[in-house]
């Protein structure tokens, strides 16, 4: 038979060494095909020329094949650099071809021995945190028999050796080949995971509540311990009777004398190194019992930095950006980042209310922002080796606060912060004030600031108005006031990665209003008799949600009139108009509808339209009716606190009907007012007159401040 040689590429991947330029990497083999079935066949050392083309400069090769294919080079096969309009131009290249292949005739029967081998597994990504699920590796294996294949449970095989969103902890890769006689190999690798280097951030936690609110003005510190390869165990090194440690490294070009610092056990500080191995080093300290731990090695990971970048949204440009602090460690690897100084440039003491709104985001005066670290070596490369990106879950918030306002928790600003559960012991947020006792000046504008707080995401927020005597005893309240004016700015996209900020490109769900530093407007006229008032903000809990679960049938063609139509307040929830099911929530206390009906005359014997309601498993509405345009069942009530409704809406041929039932759904859900905001005091100043200086400042507390 006759044979030709095809060019193939396998684990083809590109890198950006620099930020200009690509680099494209591939294994190149030669790949015999049977002219006359087109399919693979074995060589059977046949000689095969090829000519490569080295950016220009020719020259030829041969190679003797016994199977399938034959490896004839691997790594970069083409540069590229960005041209002038911004796309890439080729700067170097590497191409093959085939240009002969001696055995034009039938071959000797192949000889069917095993040269499947794995010749490495590359950890490509250890996984970043237990449970993270996000490691990699890369499996190389060679054979004359191609194709390869790979499995990680013998069962399921793929023709990629690489294998990603894997889990940390020992592995078995299995690899097959195309041989007749069936090789297969396996080999166990250990993925490493990744513990947190995060060891301490400026978050507060009170209860089961967490504040990660700051005052820009005070140390923001994410503190950081380096820890580059694990001590599984300790022996005792059989010369000196030192401590020999075991480490998951290639500790080749660790050098006697070289200085390390260890924390494992009761080996605990700053050590020099006596001897070294391929995985294994000897101490300057007597061995005293085996430990597990971590050790630094500057040796293999020189001039080690670690990398703090915060993401934000920059409310001048318009855009997200990014700044990255730099932070070397100490001997013991104990790394110290303070975030404050490059965090105050995310504010502006700039007042841009026009004292409108009942409440006014400011967010000039607060920020959110991500944070991701990573860590940083030089590796001989131009830029340096850089470890994977860890972000941080949760984001961050900044106030353009002084320290004054975080004696109790440092520079955060717990005391401040709302929670919608008050637990272990926790109180409500204090309004940001700088006096105990604020002076609202009639006829000036005045406001108070409270931070809007993410726990509060999605909650009704209202503020009360106690009014006071001259004595300070009540005499009288004003009506409660809604907070939330939808104003359409926001901080925080409520997306599942919770990135930074407004505006962002990536959001496509709800976002959180009022998130950041909010001032609450003052601007009522008080009778004579009023000389004080004390405000709070409060939401009303009316319970957990309800489950709605519906379902549509369309019993028999052409039947195709059972719609169904469910309101939540008024508003639509689901509204379906062919054979579908669904489920959603309504919140305790809102008024529902569920109705259905026919929009279409159907075609049949005596059409039946039928809707059943249950409620936590009992009927609470089952009827009937002739299934004729606009024909419609309806049932309606009050979402219980946490119930359970399952709703059906069938059309049929001839359906008997049924007995009527409709149990009246008239639940009363008990409303039980929060506070968040604890009640302050604030004094009515009446002598303001044409000869008062009226004043418009920024506190130490970083809230605005105007009277008289």
């Amino acid at each position: 038979m006759a044979l030709i040689g095809t060019i193939t590429l396998t684990n083809t991947y590109s890198t950006i060494p620099a930020p200009n330029s690509e680099n494209v990497y591939a294994d190149v083999y030669i790949t015999l095909i049977d002219t006359a079935s087109g399919q693979r066949v074995n060589g059977n050392n046949v000689i095969v020329t090829y000519q490569i083309n080295d950016n220009g400069m020719y020259s030829t090769q041969q190679v003797t094949i016994s199977g399938q294919s034959q490896l004839i080079y691997s790594g970069i096969i083409s540069q590229s650099v960005p041209d002038g309009d911004g796309s890439q131009q080729v700067s170097y290249y590497k191409t093959f071809s085939v240009t002969n292949v001696s055995g034009t005739v039938n071959p000797a029967p192949p000889v069917n021995s095993c040269d499947l081998v794995i010749n490495y597994i590359n950890i490509d990504k250890p996984e970043s945190a237990p449970g993270a699920n996000d490691a990699q590796i890369t499996v190389n294996a060679s054979s004359s028999y191609l194709p390869i294949m790979f499995s990680l449970d013998n069962v399921a095989f793929q023709t990629s050796g690489t294998f990603a969103g894997l889990a940390g902890g020992l592995k078995t890769v299995y690899v097959t080949d195309a041989n007749s006689k069936g090789c297969a190999v396996n080999q166990q690798v250990t993925i490493p995971v990744s513990t947190s280097l995060l060891i301490n951030d400026p978050s507060v936690t009170i209860g089961s509540s967490t504040s990660r609110w700051s005052a820009a003005f005070n140390p923001i510190v994410f503190t950081y311990q380096r820890k580059d390869f694990e001590v599984t165990t300790v022996t005792a090194d059989s010369l000196t009777a030192n401590a020999a440690l075991t480490i998951n490294a290639n500790l080749t070009g660790v050098l006697p004398g070289d200085s390390v610092y260890v924390n494992a056990g009761t080996y605990n500080g700053v050590f020099n190194v006596i001897s070294a191995t391929a995985n294994s080093l000897t101490i300057n300290t007597p061995y005293t019992a085996t430990a597990s731990g971590f050790i630094n090695i500057n040796r293999l990971r020189p001039y080690y930095r670690l990398l703090t970048q915060i993401t934000y949204h920059d409310k001048i440009l318009g855009r997200q950006n990014t700044i990255t602090s730099t932070n070397r460690p100490d001997s013991t690897g104990l790394i110290k980042a303070d975030l404050s100084n490059f965090l105050q440039s995310l504010l502006r003491a700039k007042d841009e209310s026009d004292f409108t709104q009942v409440n006014f985001r400011d967010d000039n005066l607060s920020a959110s922002y991500q944070v991701a670290y990573t860590q940083q070596w030089d590796d001989g490369s131009p830029n340096g080796y850089t470890s994977g990106w860890i972000a941080m879950p949760d984001p961050y918030y900044v106030i353009y606060a002084a320290k004054q306002l975080g004696d109790k928790y440092g520079g955060n600003l717990a005391a401040y912060v709302p929670f919608k559960h008050l637990t272990g012991g926790a109180q409500p947020a204090k309004w940001v004030t700088d006096f105990a006792e604020p002076a609202y000046s009639i006829s000036y504008p005045f406001d108070l600031s409270f931070i809007y707080g993410e726990d509060l995401a999605g909650l009704n927020l209202y503020a009360t108005i106690t009014l006071l005597d001259i004595n300070k005893n009540p005499a009288g309240s004003l009506a409660p006031l809604n907070l939330i004016n939808e104003d359409g700015f926001f901080l925080l996209n409520q997306d599942s990665s919770k990135l930074v900020i407004e505006h962002s490109a990536l959001a496509n769900t709800p976002v959180i209003e009022h998130i950041g530093l909010n001032r609450f407007l003052i601007d009522n006229t008080f009778d004579d008799g009023i000389y004080y008032f004390l405000i709070g903000i409060s939401y009303t809990d009316t319970g957990a949600p309800s489950t709605f679960n519906y379902s549509v049938t369309e019993s028999a063609a052409p039947f195709v009139d059972a719609n169904l139509q469910i309101k939540d307040n008024g508003a639509i929830k689901a509204d379906a108009y062919t054979t579908g099911s669904g489920t959603f929530n309504m919140a305790a206390g809102d008024a529902f509808s569920i109705e259905a009906y026919s929009q279409a005359t159907p075609i049949g014997t005596n059409p039946k339209l039928t809707l059943t309601v249950s409620k936590n498993g009992t009927i609470v509405f089952d009827q009937t009716t002739a299934a004729n345009p606009g024909a419609s069942l309806v049932y309606t009530g009050t979402v219980d606190v946490g119930a359970v409704y399952a709703i059906s809406a069938i059309s049929s041929n001839g359906t008997a009907d049924v007995t009527p039932v409709n149990i009246t759904d008239n639940t009363t859900v008990t409303s039980t007012p929060i506070q968040v905001v604890q009640n302050q005091l604030v004094r009515i100043d009446k002598s303001p007159d044409q000869n008062s200086v009226y004043l418009r400042w920024i506190g130490l507390t970083g809230s605005k401040h105007s009277h008289a």
